[in-house]
This record gives C-alpha cells, sequence and structure tokens, in this order.
C-alpha cells in the first residue's frame, strides 16, 4: 500500500489509452480538434501493461481506461483482458462515448469489463449535434441498448449539468434511468480550458428540479472514495447520483491518479502540473518506475483551487480530451 502525504491510499488509475476521438465536445475540445500526440509519444500497449503490473504491486487496485474515446485504440481488448488477468487488480473499467458500443460491448465484456460509464449530455437529438458537433445520437442510444441487452451492469450515464442547454431534462434522464435500468449521475459542469461561456448549476438546483417528481432517500455509500453521492429514488429500486466537485469538494478521499496516452501523471484533475513519466515506462524498469511513481504520489495536492465562488474567474488550462476526465 501506497500513501500521499495526506495519508490517503492511492490505490485507483485512470488510464487514457489515446489522445483521439471521434466527437467534438463544446466543453472537452476545440471544433477543429487539438493537436495529437505522435505515434512514437504514445504508450504502447506494452508500455500500459507494464505500467498497470507495477503499479499494481505498490497497492493500485482499480483501473478505470478512458481517453479521447478508448474504444478507437487499436488492441482495446486484448488490454483489457491483461489487465483483467493481473492478480493484484481487482476492477477494471471503462468510460465511453458510447459511439462504438453497440458493437464493442460484448467483446468488452468478454475481455474482462464488468462496468461501463457513458457519457450522454442529452436525450436530444438536436441537442446531441450541438454539443457534440457530431450528429451519432443513434449510435450511442443502440450503443447503450447493446449493453443493457448482454448485461454489462451496473450501466452509468455520466451526465454533465448545464444550464440553460440541459437542466430540464434531468427529470427525463431519471426516467430514462428508470426505464432502463441505468445509474444516472449528474455532474456539476467545471471550468476546464477549451470550455465554452456554458453556465453553471449546481447539486442542489438539480436536486430541487428532480424533488418536483420524485422524493429522494440520501444513501449511505458502500466506496467511501467516490466522488458521487447518490440518492434512491422513492418508489422505485433506481439510484441516482450527483458529483460536485465545484459546491462539495471531495479531496479528502481522493485515492486516484491520472495518467495521459503519452505517460504524464497527474495528481489533480484540476492541476496545472503534470510530471512525465514516459521514460520511466518505457524502459521498463520496475525499481526505476516505482521510485519515479512514489515521488510523484507524495507530490499529490491536498485539495483543488476550483471553487464556486471564483468561478468565473478562474480556469483549468487543462485538455479534457487528453486527461480521460
Amino acid at each position: 500500500m501506497i500513501t500521499d502525504n495526506f495519508n490517503r491510499k492511492i490505490n485507483y488509475l485512470r488510464i487514457s489509452v489515446t489522445d483521439k476521438c471521434n466527437l467534438r465536445c463544446l466543453y472537452c475540445m476545440p471544433e477543429t480538434g487539438v493537436k495529437l500526440f505522435s505515434h512514437n509519444e504514445i504508450l504502447s500497449i506494452e508500455d500500459i501493461l507494464f505500467f498497470v503490473k507495477t503499479a499494481s504491486e505498490i497497492g493500485v487496485e482499480k483501473i478505470r481506461l478512458t481517453g479521447g474515446e478508448p474504444l478507437i485504440r487499436k488492441n482495446i481488448f486484448h488490454l483489457i483482458s491483461q489487465i483483467a488477468s493481473l492478480p493484484k487488480i481487482k476492477d477494471i473499467s471503462l468510460t465511453t462515448n458510447g459511439v462504438l458500443l453497440k458493437d464493442s460491448a460484448q467483446q468488452l465484456l468478454d475481455s474482462g469489463i464488468k462496468r461501463i460509464n457513458i457519457s450522454l449530455d442529452t436525450l436530444k437529438r438536436d441537442k446531441f449535434l450541438f454539443i457534440t458537433r457530431r450528429d451519432l445520437f443513434d449510435n450511442v442510444i443502440e450503443g447503450i441498448s447493446e449493453a443493457v441487452k448482454i448485461g454489462l451492469n451496473p450501466l452509468k450515464i455520466n451526465v454533465v449539468a448545464i444550464k440553460n442547454f440541459n437542466h430540464n431534462e434531468v427529470i427525463d434522464f431519471v426516467d430514462f434511468g428508470i426505464q432502463n435500468n441505468l445509474f444516472i449521475r449528474f455532474i456539476e459542469f467545471m471550468p476546464f480550458g477549451n470550455s465554452h461561456d456554458l453556465r453553471f448549476i449546481s447539486k442542489r438546483e438539480l436536486i430541487d428540479i428532480l424533488q418536483s417528481k420524485y422524493s429522494l432517500i440520501e444513501e449511505p455509500s458502500s466506496d467511501l472514495n467516490s466522488p458521487s453521492k447518490n440518492y434512491k429514488i422513492s418508489g422505485t429500486e433506481n439510484v441516482v447520483g450527483f458529483i460536485s466537485p465545484m459546491t462539495e469538494h471531495f479531496c479528502k478521499n481522493c485515492n486516484r491518479l491520472r495518467v495521459t496516452s503519452n505517460g504524464e501523471i497527474k495528481t489533480c484533475l484540476f492541476s496545472d502540473k503534470s510530471y512525465n513519466l514516459s521514460d520511466a515506462i518505457k524502459k521498463h524498469d520496475k525499481d526505476y518506475l516505482i521510485n519515479k511513481l512514489t515521488s510523484v504520489i507524495k507530490e499529490k495536492p491536498e485539495k483543488h483551487f476550483l471553487s464556486i465562488n471564483d468561478y468565473k474567474f478562474k480556469k483549468c488550462q487543462n485538455e479534457m480530451s487528453k486527461i480521460g476526465g
């Protein structure tokens, strides 16, 4: 087990396997895309597997694969199966935009993925086109249906809440979740460098909207490290979650590191600081990498700097598309 300077057990890695994406979401990247890493910069499948195996030897137990869009990555199913076979890895999951999910769901399940998060910010085709700049709404809905059909459960739908865009779909999303046995999670909008003038709406406001139709009962969390505060929806077996990085910081329980597809480590999603461990990873020298990784973990900050009070004045300059959220 390895801990940071604030006695937090670091046992969770979120790994971006590619910086490429088949959408161009307004809050994630510009319409023209971003400058992609070169082939030589990107970690190979073997590099990623070596890194995960090494990290597991110092206490990492949980892996989430992200992007860009991870289902674009060549040999992604082979990587998943290899990670899933590591004896010290207890959980492997994936975050996707769902565009390629219909044709990938069974392979994901067969490879060892048990849990998937799907990013979907609207249930309206025209709004989907606006926010993603791509007319691929049907692909996502079909992907969700296929994932439900084959038993990828729990299936989480992550909704970035934006005032005057999708805040009037809060009840629609929860109804959609109830009808399809989905775990809907609303995420407070975070002011990243690529974000446009999108409007913030708080967890409290979202709950107020939802309570116009449903009563909510707060549920104790089974995972103290989870950023989601969950509520059971009265009269149903369903749960809705809220992730509120702006109004309710959860930094004191943060147990994660983020790894970009070119081997940079970010100890905090909102920090502009990163640590390039590409050389250490590509050397495949276990002792060298453990030493480097241990020193980076000790640099993890106590908390992030953003708050709702200075929301309009500070923006994190990171590119969300390369970090993986």
